[in-house]
């Protein structure tokens, strides 16, 4: 089951990055438990795919809403992720059009001497 987030209530302020190796684990304080990652509905975007990846195309509205977790993700650690051209590019794991995508911001890790935001379908 997967619990998605109000897209309009989400504080910046209940996210918290846990310590692992080679990264972080973001979690969402919702009430008082702790979510794994932050689990949000895109209803308005357009999408691109190839065989490897699909590359997403956002709204203004959950691109402002995901621009501001990054900053906030930014500012915490100190690092410096960016939207490439506000395009999300995530694996293309048999994508089913079904009018919606539920995203689940999960994971900052370090590969290749950089920092990535791992976001899933």
């Amino acid at each position: 089951m997967k619990l998605i987030l109000n897209k309009n209530n989400i504080d910046i302020n209940n996210i918290n990055l846990l310590e692992k190796i080679n990264g972080y684990k973001i979690l969402y304080k919702l009430n008082n438990a702790w979510m794994n990652g932050i689990h949000i509905r895109i209803n308005d975007y357009k999408i691109y795919k190839n065989e490897e990846f699909l590359y997403i195309t956002l709204c203004d509205e959950d691109n402002i809403l995901l621009n501001d977790i990054i900053n906030y993700i930014n500012d915490k650690l100190n690092i410096n992720i960016k939207l490439k051209n506000n395009i999300l590019k995530i694996l293309n794991n048999e994508y089913d059009d079904k009018g919606f995508m539920n995203l689940n911001i999960s994971n900052v890790k370090f590969i290749n001497d950089k920092y990535m935001l791992y976001i899933y379908d």
